[in-house]
């Protein structure tokens, strides 16, 4: 899950060797509005600042006991000839064993700025929400 200011379709490229990414996802793409936060102040107009929009990948056919780099794009493809990638980042899928004793949970965690506040005249620091999201694996 990541986030960017266009809801333009990425690419999630993923492998078990960091220079071999031959496995691709395509995510999923949402945002929330002002109107789907709960109340004052996070739904004022008044300050309101767009959050952007929400990637949603999910990598297949992972083995178990492996580990798996990822990379998500920058950039969609329609803007740059060249695809942009980010940084690497590492996932471990965990042995079978262990999912049959209780679920794997991911869970992911994103800050959100959601608005500033306004005393009087004056702006209040920014207000940060921190966001999760459980992804659960199935074997």
């Amino acid at each position: 899950m990541f986030v960017t200011k266009d809801r333009e379709e990425r690419q999630v490229r993923y492998g078990e060797r960091e220079d071999m990414l031959d496995d691709m996802v395509v995510t999923h793409v949402e945002r929330y509005e002002r109107e789907n936060m709960c109340e004052a102040p996070a739904n004022m107009s008044v300050g309101w600042r767009d959050p952007g929009w929400i990637h949603d990948g999910i990598m297949k056919n992972l083995k178990k006991g492996a580990r798996y780099y990822y990379q998500q794009p920058l950039f969609p493809s329609k803007v740059c000839a060249v695809v942009v990638l980010g940084v690497f980042f590492l996932y471990y899928k965990p042995p079978i064993e262990e999912a049959r004793i209780a679920p794997i949970i991911l869970l992911a965690i994103q800050f959100t700025m959601i608005g500033k506040k306004i005393i009087g005249r004056h702006f209040k620091k920014n207000n940060w929400i921190l966001g999760a999201r459980r992804m659960m694996f199935i074997e």
